[in-house]
């Protein structure tokens, strides 16, 4: 399988989608950026800059930091009030060998977590996987991401502060 266009889609927490693909086993396992992209600038497909085939025994996996400044939790769903993190991608195969399943999908967490996955060594993952790209598939350093599918990013400033706690649901 052969990549050449990604797209990315996430709500209004969405930061950055970033897809890769995993090769090999345990300390020798790579990650390797197919593409990285803010959700909240236009969405349409993006070139990938570099061949990323993926061949049999590759994982495909999406990596996405989400912002909640909320004082709830924001779960899995389809509508705005939900979040999601999608990673798209457009490729080609050799010959006629067309995939057999063409979607791949977790349900996330709390009922999914890359760490608990055997086969992945989330050590390995990059630590720009977590940030938003320069230009042109993020805002520029210190810009915000106003005029992208969602308006709703842009926040106004509290006069009052509010304390948060994160937990980690397990």
């Amino acid at each position: 399988m052969h990549p050449f266009a990604f797209r990315t889609h996430a709500h209004k927490l969405g930061l950055v989608n970033s897809g890769y693909r995993v090769r090999g086993k345990n300390d020798d396992q790579e990650w390797t950026e197919i593409g990285r992209r803010s959700p909240q600038l236009p969405q349409m497909f993006y070139p990938i800059e570099k061949d990323v085939a993926i061949q049999q025994g590759d994982y495909v996996a999406a990596v996405c930091t989400m912002l909640n400044t909320n004082s709830h939790i924001v779960r899995i769903g389809p509508t705005g009030n939900d979040e999601m993190c999608n990673f798209y991608m457009m490729y080609w195969v050799d010959g006629d060998q067309l995939l057999n399943e063409d979607v791949c999908s977790s349900s996330g967490p709390p009922r999914y977590y890359f760490g608990r996955d055997r086969h992945l060594n989330v050590d390995k993952i990059p630590e720009d996987a977590f940030h938003i790209p320069p230009p042109p598939n993020g805002a520029a350093p210190g810009g915000n991401l106003q005029g992208g599918h969602h308006m709703m990013m842009q926040h106004k400033e509290q006069s009052h502060k509010r304390r948060f706690h994160y937990e980690s649901i397990d």
